[in-house]
């Protein structure tokens, strides 16, 4: 549970703690910090979101989202989607990016109820698997 606010005082946004982070951290020579960008992007849309702790909000800050896709458009997704039957393989370029992104639903669906086992939503997890 996130800690009361003191007064006076706004909670700060964990992509501004995304971003102290980068600017502080320092990497050897032969290593690199790879961006921050996606991760700002998701918890500045969380921010507005109450009733979330700190560990909540990271924890879906890192969900692996891909962030090159157009933006969702807001309609429920369905687990139980219509997949190719196992190998087969796309006939097209379109077939190949349908397929691409009903993986990445299925991955994220798989990955948020690893993270939070205890919300009863994700009830589809053995389909997710297949």
């Amino acid at each position: 549970m996130e800690a009361a606010k003191p007064e006076g005082k706004e909670r700060r946004r964990l992509a501004e703690t995304f971003a102290a982070f980068a600017d502080k951290a320092k990497v050897g020579d032969r290593y690199f910090l790879g961006t921050h960008d996606q991760h700002q992007a998701l918890a500045n849309a969380l921010h507005p979101v109450e009733n979330l702790t700190l560990k909540e909000r990271y924890a879906i800050s890192m969900a692996p989202i891909n962030g090159r896709q157009a933006k969702p458009k807001r309609l429920p997704v369905f687990i139980n989607m219509q997949l190719p039957p196992k190998g087969t393989l796309p006939k097209s370029m379109t077939e190949f990016q349908t397929l691409c992104s009903k993986h990445n639903v299925l991955d994220l669906y798989r990955w948020m109820g690893v993270r939070f086992p205890s919300i009863e939503c994700f009830t589809e997890k053995s389909v997710a698997e297949m």
